[in-house]
């Protein structure tokens, strides 16, 4: 096989998965509107194409079982069959095939399949012989069964319903904008451009943003106004090809999205439950790279509101509510981040009951006191889990836990807000990409280290009577009558003092489960820093997320807040045991 067919193959393989996409959310708006013409069209026309060009570039075979689901989807078009829940299963379950079949190919552009029981099953597909004929197995899954259940309910081949449910296509609307209508909509161009060339693009931008504030900090030394007047006309420039090459990365959740109707029917299904999904917000835009790493704890997130959120018809019924439960999931931008939030309007959480299984499983003390909302973050706890047996949608402890972890992992936060009988949103925060990040400049003992300007939530300069240490507490900042543990940056890296505590400058953090607050000597500047990967002998370096050049040439670590308190495990565990006891007794 020569270069070029290859390029070929490979070029189909692409837009093959991304047709394969589209039908399928072609499939979940033909179950709610079965008598919409543009759904189905929409699906023979994709399925002729892929029949089409697979035997244009040499899949044959992908060609044979494509012309197969062709004519399948005619029978639908033709009224032969209606569009209802077993079709639209039996649908899902062959493009489940093709997209185990555009996997395999592109591991082995050789690979063959065998389908010949799929074939039999849409050739001798007949409504008037079925009731609910196909059936899940009633057995408890094992673990390594449910281990694979984390990311899909169905995988090819084993794809059996027992009752469908409608799982309703969501309004195309975005959160921030309002949505056009009509024909004749004008559409950017696009053309495909390799990963690796957006990447080193980037990297060279990144390196001219660093060249450029060294330039900017050289030329403030110097007196010649023409030379200053260049340098700042350079930075406007620099940072409009910055802004362009950042937005290269950026692209829609609207895929992410639509991934989890999917989720959401096969789970609902599995349950035996009637779940509508409602997206929101489909067109904000985020890094490639910080969406890719959002798709598993979205996928948890959702399977969580249809397992654990949403209750039965019968019980929905009884407490007034209609027999199908609605889960909404939301997109927006707030304050330069990425706002995701999913919402379910059932049973909410019961603080008291989640207390009481901490308490079974050992995660909590019975001396602890906690609040409602301390009570609803045990749900992020390893181990975690209000299921008695293990199931294939739930019951290991596992799925918030690993939720919270990637979601911190990225720089991002988490919160929940829940009424018992009534529902729950969970809201995720995230940065908008990875790539560069706006800091605070700090220093501490002359050395200068970065913190993101988004996980501090505000800074002063305390006077004597606001800090004060106690034995058993440590140093603590007496902010508004609220006791918050207080650190000095260089203690995390073996820095000495050189100052007085009233001389410097306090940073305060409230992204975590507790609120606290760092000292620095001082603030030097805020600016966009550009995030480096650390080095082979600083990975796993905790409190410290990548490095930077700063203007001066100089290398400059970003922290990571949160993570700092990891460094001295003991010493800082103990002290917001203690300050948060104390708290909690001024209060009560």
């Amino acid at each position: 096989m020569d270069d070029f067919e290859k390029e070929l193959k490979l070029g189909f393989l692409d837009e093959a998965e991304q047709s394969i996409t589209d039908v399928e959310q072609s499939f979940l708006s033909l179950e709610t509107d079965p008598h919409n013409n543009e759904h189905i069209n929409q699906i023979f026309r994709l399925a002729h194409n892929l029949k089409g060009s697979s035997k244009a570039v040499g899949f044959e075979q992908f060609g044979q079982f494509t012309h197969q689901f062709e004519s399948f989807v005619l029978r639908v078009k033709n009224n032969e069959l209606k569009a209802d829940k077993n079709v639209i299963s039996l649908l899902l379950k062959t493009t489940d095939f093709i997209k185990h079949m555009i996997q395999g190919l592109r591991s082995n552009l050789d690979a063959t399949f065998s389908f010949e029981d799929l074939l039999t099953e849409m050739k001798n597909f007949s409504q008037s012989s079925l009731e609910t004929s196909i059936v899940v197995g009633d057995e408890v899954a094992s673990a390594d069964q449910a281990e694979e259940a984390q990311t899909s309910i169905i995988s090819f081949p084993e794809v059996i319903v027992k009752k469908a449910t409608v799982v309703q296509a969501a309004p195309k609307e975005a959160a921030s904008s309002e949505v056009t209508t009509g024909k004749n909509v004008n559409h950017d161009e696009s053309i495909r451009v390799a990963v690796s060339k957006v990447e080193k693009l980037l990297n060279s931008v990144g390196e001219m943003v660093i060249l450029q504030s060294v330039l900017e900090q050289n030329s403030s030394r110097n007196s010649v106004e023409e030379i200053r007047k260049t340098v700042s006309q350079l930075s406007k420039v620099t940072k409009e090809i910055q802004d362009i090459s950042m937005g290269l990365r950026m692209i829609p959740v609207k895929s992410t999205f639509q991934k989890m109707q999917r989720i959401v029917r096969d789970t609902a299904t599995l349950l035996n439950k009637d779940v509508n999904l409602t997206l929101f917000g489909e067109d904000t835009e985020l890094d490639k790279s910080v969406l890719e790493n959002i798709n598993d704890p979205l996928v948890h997130l959702i399977r969580n509101s249809v397992d654990h959120g949403i209750e039965n018809a019968e019980k929905r019924l009884a407490s007034g509510k209609s027999a199908q439960g609605h889960v909404a999931l939301k997109a927006f931008h707030r304050s330069g981040r990425l706002v995701i939030e999913v919402i379910d309007d059932g049973g909410g959480l019961d603080a008291n009951r989640l207390k009481n299984i901490a308490l079974e499983k050992g995660i909590i003390k019975a001396t602890d006191v906690l609040s409602d909302s301390e009570c609803y973050k045990l749900i992020f706890a390893p181990g975690f889990s209000t299921k008695q047996e293990v199931t294939e949608v739930s019951g290991r402890g596992v799925g918030m836990d690993v939720v919270k972890t990637n979601i911190e992992k990225m720089g991002g936060e988490i919160h929940l807000e829940s009424a018992l009988g009534k529902g729950t949103t969970i809201r995720i925060t995230l940065p908008l990409t990875m790539a560069i990040v706006d800091g605070l400049v700090t220093t501490y003992n002359n050395q200068k280290y970065i913190v993101p300007l988004s996980h501090i939530h505000e800074t002063l300069k305390p006077n004597p009577t606001q800090i004060y240490k106690e034995k058993n507490l440590g140093t603590v900042l007496m902010l508004r009558n609220e006791n918050l543990p207080l650190y000095y940056l260089g203690d995390f890296f073996n820095e000495k003092r050189n100052q007085d505590e009233c001389d410097m400058i306090a940073l305060v953090f409230r992204s975590g489960n507790k609120p606290f607050a760092i000292l620095v000597d001082d603030i030097l500047a805020q600016q966009q820093v550009v995030v480096k990967r650390l080095s082979a002998d600083m990975q796993g370096m905790k409190g410290v997320s990548g490095t930077t050049i700063l203007g001066d040439g100089k290398p400059s670590l970003i922290l990571e807040p949160n993570d700092l308190l990891l460094r001295p495990i003991s010493k800082i565990e103990n002290n917001l045991k203690n300050i948060n006891r104390v708290n909690k007794e001024e209060v009560a």
